[in-house]
């Protein structure tokens, strides 16, 4: 498997669209191949680094971050070690199982809840023929 396979696989199914416009610029950097290969890295981690990122660089709790300036750091977080980028060597594989089951949890909520109130709603509507009765 190639690095570039890797971050597909690994970013398959996410609903996060700066996360895929990020990885949709990776692979188009074979160069960096090899560093998507490394096991201590992973999309979600890169992306916690990026908001991390442009956090420091928010003003009034507002940063607006260019394109480049994002594909730069997604690249620094490939080619430094989480140690040095202050991450938990720990949060790379266990936190993406648990973030994606968590996540797969919050969506069945979602759907059951929204399921509900569509029942909710339907009930509650009353035709204007069962009133003539």
């Amino acid at each position: 498997m190639t690095g570039i396979e890797r971050l597909k696989i690994l970013s398959h199914g996410s609903k996060n669209k700066g996360l895929l416009k990020v990885i949709a610029y990776l692979e188009t950097r074979p160069d960096m191949d090899e560093k998507y290969l490394n096991e201590e890295k992973t999309p979600e981690q890169m992306w916690e680094y990026i908001k991390k990122k442009a956090k420091e660089q928010a003003i009034n709790g507002c940063a607006t971050i260019d394109d480049d300036v994002v594909y730069v750091w997604a690249i620094s977080y490939f080619l430094a070690t989480n140690e040095a980028l202050g991450l938990n060597k720990t949060s790379s594989s266990t936190p993406s199982s648990t973030t994606k089951s968590k996540s797969k949890k919050v969506e069945i909520k979602e759907e059951q809840k929204e399921q509900k109130e569509q029942e909710e709603k339907e009930q509650s509507q009353i035709s204007i023929f069962q009133e003539v009765n």
